[in-house]
């Protein structure tokens, strides 16, 4: 049986109040999304599409998702993989949770060089690139 720590009703709030304001933001929001990266340097960054891919795969349209930012389904999970185990542990355990396993963590490194890799090959003119801004 599961050991819960007390209190975990309270400290369950917080992240279903962050996950509405995504589902919020994702499905009823018709602005765009402003990149910071973006405001300053006046470039994409290498996540640059990945919010606006997220949108079209909400409401189903996959096509699209792809051609906003081809890794946006693996992003998303391991967002979700890494969000979901911070929230456990801070709902259920009362605590920061531990590092990564090494094999999530070794995901995580090889997802990023792979958005900087598409980041570099969309300013050339591949995958679609260059991304709009």
């Amino acid at each position: 049986m599961l050991n819960v720590a007390p209190g975990w009703q309270k400290r369950l709030i917080q992240p279903l109040v962050f996950l509405l304001l995504g589902a919020v933001f994702l499905l009823v929001t018709s602005f765009p999304a402003t990149c910071p990266l973006r405001l300053l340097t006046h470039i994409p960054c290498p996540s640059c599409g990945l919010t606006r891919a997220v949108r079209f795969a909400c409401v189903a349209d996959f096509p699209a998702a792809f051609r906003m930012h081809p890794l946006w389904l693996p992003a998303l999970v391991f967002v979700l993989y890494w969000a979901g185990r911070e929230s456990y542990f801070y709902v259920v355990e009362a605590r920061i949770a531990k590092p990564l396993p090494k094999i999530a963590a070794a995901i995580g490194w090889v997802l990023f060089v792979a958005l900087v890799a598409l980041w570099i090959a969309r300013f050339f003119g591949g995958f679609g690139g260059p991304v709009a801004v």
